[in-house]
């Protein structure tokens, strides 16, 4: 995960995490749930790195 965010901050990149861990889905900014294909939730992290 360090890395994934070290390429966040300092180069702008964009990282797509897709997990059913809710331990590493805390680590991010921002958590989009899917069910069947559909959004069905969405949530700002403030994750402590």
């Amino acid at each position: 995960m360090d890395l994934f965010h070290r390429l966040n901050q300092e180069q702008g990149k964009t990282i797509v995490l897709i997990t059913h861990s809710p331990e590493l889905a805390a680590e991010t900014d921002r958590i989009i749930s899917i069910r069947d294909g559909n959004i069905v939730g969405e949530e700002a992290v403030h994750a402590s790195r």
